[in-house]
């Protein structure tokens, strides 16, 4: 999705990959293909002055080649400013608004007392460490080597190695 400020050349990509880091190229390619097809678009009716990558780093933070990217293209294209903008700058923004602003954004904010938010908060930070704990045993348990280690299949009330090849 792209979003510009008319008037002012300022251009905001954003881009929202399940997790960039695991394809940096992809990333990277993103900000070249989607700045070519702006450019050879939009410049002739809004001349670029500025672009901005906003990325969902989902709070991990962004990607050195993706300020590089950026660098070079300012530097090639001769504009007044590139950067990344990630989940943590789109909070300080919200933030920073007044609270009318922020509910106008966020929603309805339930009144919850401090008891409740506690254990609200704690219950998914619980949820969300379990979640990752599944994911990466699972695949542990199912990217070790068979010779290794036996695997073990419970059935009624017996085990069978799959090692022994009690099965």
């Amino acid at each position: 999705m792209m979003v510009f400020i008319k008037g002012q050349g300022v251009y905001y990509q954003v881009y929202a990959p399940e997790d960039a880091s695991n394809n940096v190229l992809a990333a990277v390619n993103k900000i070249k293909d989607d700045f070519e097809g702006l450019r050879d678009y939009w410049h002739d009716i809004c001349p670029i002055k500025k672009y901005y990558f906003v990325l969902n780093d989902k709070y991990k933070g962004s990607l050195p080649q993706l300020h590089k990217e950026l660098i070079v293209l300012q530097s090639d294209f001769n504009l007044i400013d590139t950067g990344v903008i990630v989940a943590k700058d789109l909070e300080r923004e919200l933030f920073n608004l007044p609270d009318d602003m922020i509910r106008s954004v966020v929603g309805h904010l339930p009144d919850i007392d401090h008891e409740e938010y506690m254990f609200v908060s704690g219950f998914t930070c619980f949820i969300s460490a379990w979640i990752n704990f599944e994911k990466i045993a699972r695949h542990k348990v199912f990217s070790a080597k068979q010779p290794n280690r036996p695997l073990f299949y419970r059935e009624s009330s017996q085990c069978f190695s799959k090692k022994q090849n009690n099965f």
